[in-house]
């Protein structure tokens, strides 16, 4: 999971979530079994790294949040934040 303060400005946000994303593809984890949840309020931003077996579900406090799926990073990161 990941929480943007939202008054953080939209480039500087894109810009943080493909430097996570090149540190999957770094360390060659599997894209296919990483998910990127992306939230926005007024705190400041924290980054929370979860392993879930396939088919759980996404923790209570994080099902509003905007879902990415690694594999679909390239397209799916254009539209985040509009």
């Amino acid at each position: 999971t990941v929480e943007f303060n939202r008054k953080d400005k939209r480039e500087y946000k894109i810009k943080r979530l493909k430097q996570i994303y090149s540190q999957f593809v770094f360390r060659k984890f599997d894209l296919t079994r990483i998910t990127i949840a992306v939230s926005e309020g007024d705190y400041s931003e924290t980054l929370t790294l979860w392993t879930m077996h396939p088919g759980a579900k996404v923790p209570k406090y994080a099902r509003g949040f905007r879902l990415i799926k690694a594999e679909e990073f390239s397209k799916a990161i254009k539209n985040v934040f509009t």
